[in-house]
């Protein structure tokens, strides 16, 4: 995945990588870091039963990213802000979150945001 790419020039630090958990999130939330992670965005916002179909044919398709904005453990969710949707905030159940997230291999951008 080529997400992080243009931030680097810009002299960010960005870390990208596979079998990411649910510690990675909460760890990169606790440090201020902006978290972005890899999902199969039409299981997230689309037709479950269109999905559940495509799937089955062409199989997991990571093909959207989104930012972690929280993680609430008492309430056992995720908030997101998605790019392509015109809400500004989305808010998930952990496991929901981690199905679509496990579509691409658990992939975690971290951008650092101290200098």
């Amino acid at each position: 995945y080529n997400i992080g790419h243009n931030m680097e020039k810009y002299g960010l630090s960005v870390a990208r990588n596979f079998q990411c958990d649910l510690t990675d999130i909460i760890e990169s939330l606790k440090r201020d870091d902006y978290v972005i992670a890899a999902v199969d965005g039409g299981d997230m916002l689309g037709n479950k039963y269109d999905e559940f179909i495509e799937d089955m044919i062409y199989g997991h398709n990571p093909n959207h990213a989104v930012t972690i904005l929280n993680y609430d453990k008492e309430n056992e969710s995720i908030t997101i802000l998605d790019p392509d949707s015109t809400n500004p905030e989305y808010v998930y159940t952990t496991t929901q979150f981690l199905n679509e997230w496990a579509d691409s291999k658990n992939y975690l951008i971290t951008i650092n945001t101290k200098r």
